[in-house]
């Protein structure tokens, strides 16, 4: 099955802080949104089904979920663990990854009851606040499917309960 690039963009938890990825594999959402760099961009790609699977501008590696919960960007190539399917948080604003297990991507708080602060797991078995995000275009990457951004943008705004985006 092909993917198609939708563009690069930027993952500000709820936190306000990007969704990173660091060179070993780790996440964590701890950088603020005017000090993104190359580990805070990802390329996003559609596959055929509308799930999309995440690549981290710096490492070029994919971001999975692991079926112990974690998520970790270490994947050379992009299979079923590194698919998400992305849904309308509700809220009209924000958007919901669930994994391919069933669970929803989340960003604890940066510094707050965790071993390091804004570690980001793939564990959550409902997208409350903390597994809520929003999706920017990154302004160093290239917007490649202006036509899906605007059908997701649709999708998030007239959404006022949690469900699918699926952009055909």
């Amino acid at each position: 099955m092909q993917t198609t690039l939708a563009g690069q963009f930027l993952i500000l938890s709820a936190h306000d802080r990007l969704l990173q990825a660091h060179t070993t594999g780790v996440m964590h959402a701890v950088t603020e949104l005017a000090r993104a760099g190359d580990e805070e961009r990802w390329n996003v790609y559609v596959w055929a089904d509308g799930r999309l699977s995440l690549q981290n501008e710096k490492s070029r590696l994919w971001l999975s979920a692991e079926p112990d919960g974690r998520a970790i960007c270490n994947r050379p190539k992009a299979d079923e663990w590194e698919k998400w399917t992305l849904h309308a948080a509700g809220d009209l604003f924000h958007i919901g990854l669930k994994s391919a297990h069933g669970k929803w991507l989340c960003a604890q708080p940066p510094g707050q009851e965790t071993r390091y602060g804004g570690e980001v797991v793939a564990d959550r078995d409902a997208c409350a606040e903390w597994e809520r995000f929003s999706i920017l275009p990154s302004k160093q990457g290239q917007l490649h499917d202006p036509i899906w951004w605007e059908a997701v943008g649709n999708a998030v705004g007239g959404a006022t309960a949690l469900k699918p985006i699926v952009v055909e």
